[in-house]
């Protein structure tokens, strides 16, 4: 059984164990059985943690009289629930029907209760489900969520009678409802007490409507040339389901709205930032995106939906799947690379002051790749690999500092920088292939070269390339 957060199992399990110390009755005005011993004692049901979305499945056949409630007995709830004896006569079709649908729904796969319920309800849930069905319809996962807080200093419950809570339709009519969706899945984690704000729900207004004039920028696009860029946000927003998915898988709402509402709007922007005017690039990213936030903000996603010129809804469609093909870990590095190495630059002429005609960029030799390849697959074993190297390369005494800054690289780049250069990606192709976007950035005629190519005058700079990080001079 899974538990939502972790440490909520632990709780449950202590709660459980504490039961046996615990009393079986309880005065009041409960309904349950008479307590043999003493009648003024009422033994607790806690009826509302018994088999009840099992009864849930079946009520609907009472309800619309399909059943009548005296046919509810043992040997009906035996078939139904447990599988024993056979449908009573005269009754065979709908007994049946209640079975199947038992069959269908269960087990649960998900229980969601608040913070309260982990010492009382979750654990007889869980006890009476253990103790009466069979093991394959057994509870797959307990799900424990905090509370919405009027203030995180009082911890007070946001509700009718402590306060603060207000009718739904008026906040809907004032802040709009997906920005209400957005605010609840994304504010907080749900296992953290979250504090009510109206200033923060305005900001999530606010990225509703920014999310609004994001799409029609999009959709005004109509180029039709496929540059390097447009390949990057195809692959980005592929790999951006892909991680999306996994999120929801795992119940990290907030995780997966963090990266359908902002990281793929940052993903657009830096597209149309880097000269992005591709109409069907734009197509592909916007329907894909629209799917990804209809589950959280169904309301604005069909307006966009229909927008793009469907007929149908959106929620209707399935979710996006990754399209494996058009996702490659080079392209995507490579555009970080190209935003490194443009930021260097431009911070190298912001405090030379230099108004520069030539920039030069430095390629790292091939074996500072494998250099740095070594240190990670050896878990930065920095002697095991200045002992490997001494004896490959030429020069051996730079190979002490080299790997000394290789390790210092690793830790301040990103690890999916590194790991790409473990499986073999090198900048200066894409250097090359990008150079004239780079050269209208920086305003000035970029070379690229590799290390072993340098100019006399540049030698000392360029040997202090580095995998990811070229040597640059300015002229």
């Amino acid at each position: 059984m899974a538990f939502y957060p972790k440490h909520a199992g632990d709780t449950i399990k202590g709660a459980i164990e504490w039961y046996d110390d615990r009393a079986c009755v309880r005065k009041g005005r409960w309904l349950g059985t008479r307590f043999p011993l003493d009648e003024s004692w009422i033994i607790e049901p806690i009826s509302d943690s018994t088999l009840y979305p099992a009864y849930y499945i079946i009520a609907k056949y009472v309800n619309l009289g399909l059943i009548r409630e005296e046919d509810l007995d043992d040997e009906v709830f035996d078939y139904v629930f447990l599988g024993k004896g056979s449908p009573k006569k005269g009754l065979e079709d709908v007994i049946e029907a209640m079975r199947k649908e038992f069959l269908y729904w269960y087990p649960v796969d998900i229980n969601l209760g608040g913070k309260e319920h982990m010492t009382v309800h979750f654990p007889v849930y869980i006890m009476n489900h253990v103790a009466i069905l069979s093991m394959e319809h057994w509870p797959r996962g307990i799900f424990v969520n905090w509370w919405v807080v009027q203030s995180k200093t009082t911890k007070e419950k946001l509700s009718k009678s402590k306060g603060g809570a207000e009718p739904a339709p008026k906040i809907g009519e004032r802040y709009g409802i997906d920005a209400i969706r957005l605010y609840y899945c994304h504010e907080a984690s749900p296992h953290d007490d979250m504090e009510w704000s109206f200033e923060r729900l305005e900001d999530y207004t606010k990225r509703i409507k920014y999310i609004w004039m994001l799409f029609h920028k999009m959709l005004s696009l109509n180029g039709s040339n496929v540059k390097f860029i447009d390949r990057w946000i195809k692959s980005r927003i592929n790999t951006r389901i892909e991680s999306i998915v996994k999120r929801l898988d795992s119940l990290d709402i907030r995780g997966a709205a963090s990266e359908i509402f902002y990281g793929i709007p940052d993903d657009i922007e830096h597209y149309l930032k880097e000269g992005g005017n591709n109409k069907e690039t734009a197509r592909y990213v916007l329907e894909r995106w629209i799917k990804l936030m209809a589950p959280i903000t169904p309301h604005i996603a069909e307006e966009l939906w229909f927008l793009l010129g469907n007929e149908k809804f959106v929620s209707l469609e399935s979710y996006p799947e990754v399209e494996s093909k058009s996702i490659s870990r080079d392209i995507e590095i490579g555009e970080e690379i190209i935003i490194r190495l443009v930021d260097d630059i431009q911070e190298i002429i912001k405090v030379t002051g230099i108004t520069p005609r030539k920039v030069y960029v430095y390629i790292a030799d091939e074996w500072k790749y494998e250099a740095l390849k070594a240190l990670y697959n050896s878990n930065f074993n920095i002697g095991k690999v200045i002992k490997e190297f001494i004896g490959r390369v030429q020069d051996k005494k730079v190979v002490p500092k080299v790997v000394q800054d290789l390790r210092k690289l690793s830790f301040d780049v990103p690890e999916d920088l590194v790991k790409g250069v473990v499986e073999g990606f090198r900048e200066e192709k894409v250097f090359k292939g990008e150079a004239k976007r780079i050269e209208e950035k920086i305003g000035a005629e970029i070379i690229i070269l590799s290390e072993r190519e340098s100019r006399e005058d540049h030698k000392q700079k360029a040997t202090k390339a580095l995998p990811l990080k070229p040597a640059i001079v300015i002229e």
